[in-house]
């Protein structure tokens, strides 16, 4: 078989006293008739364990270390095999920049456990987390965040409404960094256009306005293919381009002069709602585009307003509101169109808060700019 290609290599070793089973060597003990096992590590192991001046969190670079040792208290079967490869393993880690005090510490609280538990699979927790993670980017400043928002946390409950939503404090997580793979590998796969197809859902249709072309709603609909959240500057591309007479739509309104947005659905024809917004301003109505676009330095003309997502289901169907409920809230949620950062307001927008909601909104408002 390894006559087949240069690169395969099948080795075969065979012997009545031990033999190698994963990261194990299984020893055969004829005259006790027993079976012991050790710790067993390639010869082409590197050992690079996370060097310890690496930018992880404290309780990152604490667990590598004891983790190891509990695998070497599992593996080894007895006592002296046991301090045998914690030896060698302490070595490894002292070359990786950590100190010989955590390492003892990890060392004498593994050799504390019993080993035959430590062989016992642990039961999951299966209870449900009500708590919102929070997930960031570690940086060194990461703890101070962390300190800010327990201290601040008490100001949440102030208001009824942010007590409701915000009844627990987050539970912090941290995602790994960009590192230089990330950087410098890409994947530069080109994607062939999107062709005509029998199914609406899956067709990028004309960029066209509606027929009439004394339209006054279509001057103020922007038709391109793709739209972008200006506070993330995300790119989405949109499967379907309506127009002002297409209903059952989620739609976006980008103010030209200050770049914030506001997410909106509608039931009715979009010419429709687009003019009720246009009154809104007009009228210097109290709703927030009424509100926005009456601002110092704004006016009726910094509206744009588009298309994101057209719903293809019945508008009429009950499950067409559900629908539209959650789109909308999804679409709020990634342009990031909630203020203080868009124009749409909890107070007044009919915003669902689901968990699955308000953790992205509580991850996103976070986030962003770290």
């Amino acid at each position: 078989m390894n006559s087949q290609h240069r690169t395969i290599k099948f080795t075969a070793e065979i012997s009545e006293e031990q033999v190698v089973f994963l990261d194990t060597i299984v020893k055969f003990r004829k005259t006790l008739g027993t079976v012991e096992v050790e710790l067993y590590t390639k010869p082409t192991d590197t050992h690079s364990y996370l060097h310890y001046d690496s930018e992880h969190p404290i309780p990152c670079k604490k667990a590598g270390p004891y983790g190891q040792f509990l695998r070497v208290k599992r593996n080894c079967t007895n006592d002296a095999d046991f301090r045998k490869h914690s030896a060698t393993l302490l070595k490894y880690y002292k070359f990786r920049g950590y100190n010989e005090t955590l390492l003892n510490t990890s060392l004498i609280k593994a050799e504390a456990k019993d080993r035959k538990a430590l062989l016992n699979p642990v039961k999951k927790d299966t209870k449900k987390m009500t708590r919102i993670p929070l997930v960031l980017s570690y940086t060194k400043a990461s703890p101070n965040l962390r300190q800010i928002i327990d201290t601040t946390w008490p100001l949440l409950h102030i208001k009824e409404t942010t007590k409701q939503i915000f009844s627990e404090q987050p539970l912090f997580a941290y995602k790994r960094n960009k590192n230089l793979k990330d950087i410098l590998v890409r994947a530069a796969f080109q994607y062939p256009p999107i062709t005509p197809g029998t199914s609406g859902i899956s067709t990028l249709n004309k960029l066209t306005k509606c027929s009439n072309e004394e339209c006054s709603y279509c001057p103020w609909i922007n038709f391109r293919r793709s739209f972008t959240s200006t506070f993330t500057e995300r790119k989405y591309r949109k499967i379907y381009i309506g127009d002002c007479n297409t209903p059952n739509i989620i739609y976006m309104i980008t103010c030209k002069s200050c770049k914030q947005q506001y997410v909106g659905k509608s039931k009715r024809p979009f010419k429709a709602r687009l003019g009720e917004h246009l009154r809104y301003v007009k009228n210097k109505s109290l709703e927030p585009t009424g509100k926005h676009f009456n601002q110092t330095g704004h006016n009726i003309h910094h509206m744009s307003f588009e298309i994101i997502e057209v719903l293809w289901n019945d508008p009429n169907d009950h499950t067409s509101d559900v629908l539209r409920s959650k789109r909308e809230d999804y679409w709020i949620l990634q342009l990031r169109a909630l203020k203080p950062i868009g124009i749409n307001s909890l107070e007044t927008s009919k915003f669902q808060y689901t968990t699955h909601s308000i953790h992205f909104f509580f991850k996103f408002s976070f986030q962003s700019n770290l």
